[in-house]
């Protein structure tokens, strides 16, 4: 499923901007005053540092969120990747279907909107982690593969064609790598609010699932 979705390819150029960790950083130091002083959150979710924000660890979370902030969340990383340098784009292709747990170097390429929206996701998924809500609808492997397809079969008939000749000839090139996870995000972000979550739940709850134990006799 993570090769599907790495290999789905835009059809638009990407810009990108000089990295602003300044304003990052008081993004996030408002962030961490403004849990530290909520009572309503259990101690360990107070303490939470910028840097412990933007892990993996925590960013994996996102498995916890309603549908309108998973949506938000989609929207959110196809911006920011839009503005990140093709060299960080392209790097991004591969490890997960949604590369936020490079939050770290991504924040500081954002501009002030996509900035304020990440700091909107990151409160919400700390909020979710002291209140989760249980029985939220999560995609299967076979919607997952409903989605990516037709992220697919969204588009036209000249990056269809490209897709198939990114995927028949691994590694692509930093520019082709970039290109593709573009379309990953453009699709993902275009998916409806009901479709976002169980898709954003099953992303990130794979992502946040420990590797399974070997049963003895396995290689």
């Amino acid at each position: 499923m993570l090769v599907i979705a790495a290999l789905l390819a835009p059809g638009s150029l990407l810009w990108s901007q000089v990295p602003d960790t300044a304003r990052a950083n008081r993004g996030l130091a408002r962030l961490t005053a403004k849990l530290h002083a909520d009572q309503t959150l259990p101690d360990s979710l107070r303490r939470l540092t910028a840097a412990d924000l933007l892990k993996p660890e925590n960013s994996n979370h996102a498995a916890l969120l309603d549908d309108s902030t998973a949506s938000l969340l989609l929207k959110t990383m196809a911006a920011t990747t839009r503005q990140v340098p093709e060299s960080l784009c392209g790097s991004f292709l591969g490890g997960s279907p949604v590369p936020a747990g490079d939050l770290d170097i991504m924040l500081p390429y954002a501009d002030s909107s996509t900035l304020e929206n990440w700091l909107t996701i990151l409160e919400r998924i700390v909020r979710a982690r002291a209140q989760p809500v249980a029985g939220r609808r999560i995609a299967s492997d076979s919607m997952l593969r409903v989605a990516f397809l037709s992220v697919y079969a969204r588009l036209d008939t000249a990056s269809q064609r490209r897709l198939i000749r990114v995927a028949q000839n691994p590694p692509p090139s930093r520019s082709d790598a970039c290109w593709s996870l573009l379309a990953v995000m453009d699709g993902l972000a275009a998916l409806p609010v009901a479709d976002a979550g169980p898709v954003v739940r099953a992303m990130f709850g794979q992502a946040a699932a420990p590797p399974a134990k070997r049963q003895p006799g396995q290689e």
